[in-house]
C-alpha cells in the first residue's frame, strides 16, 4: 500500500510539475502573444492619431491656400473694375496677400496665383473662389476691397456697383453660415 501511496504521489507531483510546465510555457506565449498584439494596438493607435494629425494639418494648409487665392482674386477684380490695374492698386492687392513667392504654399497655389494676377477677373468669377473660405475670413476682405477700389483716390460708378455686390454677397454669406 505504501507502494501505491508513493505511486499515486509521485504521479501527482510528476503531474504537477508537467501542468505547471506547460502552463508556464503557455503563460509565455500568451504573454508574448499579448505583447505583440498590444504593440501592434499601440502602432495603429499611433498611425491613427498621426493621420489625424496629417488630415489636420492639409486642411490647415488648404484653408490658408484658399484664403490666399480669393484675397488675390477679389483684389484683382476690385482692381481692374474700373480699367487697367493701377500701381497703387496692385500695390494694396499685394500688400494684403503677402509676398507669395516666399510663402509656404504648394505650387499649384502659385500657379493659380499667378494666373490671377494676369487676369482681368469680374465679381461673379472670384465667387468660386470667396465660396472656399468661411464667413469670419471673408469679413477681413472688406477691408482689401475698399483699400483697393479707393486707391487711385476716387471711386466711380462701376466701383460703387462693385461694392454692392460684395456687399450682397457678404450678407449672403453670413446668412449661409448662420443657418
Amino acid at each position: 500500500m505504501l507502494r501505491e501511496i508513493i505511486a499515486i504521489v509521485g504521479t501527482a507531483i510528476l503531474t504537477t510539475v508537467v501542468v505547471s510546465e506547460i502552463d508556464e510555457k503557455s503563460n509565455t506565449t500568451e504573454k508574448k502573444n499579448a505583447r505583440k498584439e498590444g504593440f501592434e494596438d499601440g502602432v495603429e493607435q499611433g498611425y491613427a492619431k498621426a493621420k489625424e494629425e496629417y488630415k489636420y494639418r492639409l486642411e490647415k494648409i488648404d484653408k490658408c491656400e484658399n484664403f490666399i487665392i480669393a484675397s488675390i482674386a477679389l483684389g484683382i477684380a476690385a482692381a481692374c473694375i474700373d480699367g487697367p490695374i493701377s500701381e497703387e492698386e496692385l500695390d494694396e492687392v499685394m500688400y494684403f496677400a503677402g509676398n507669395v513667392e516666399k510663402m509656404p504654399i504648394s505650387q499649384g497655389a502659385k500657379k493659380e496665383i499667378k494666373y490671377l494676377l494676369n487676369h482681368a477677373l469680374k465679381f461673379e468669377e472670384t465667387i468660386i473662389y470667396l465660396d472656399r473660405i468661411e464667413y469670419e475670413d471673408l469679413k477681413i476682405l472688406d477691408e482689401l476691397v475698399i483699400n483697393t477700389i479707393i486707391a487711385d483716390d476716387c471711386i466711380n460708378e462701376k466701383e460703387e456697383e462693385f461694392l454692392t455686390n460684395w456687399g450682397n454677397y457678404l450678407k449672403n454669406a453670413k446668412h449661409c453660415s448662420n443657418i
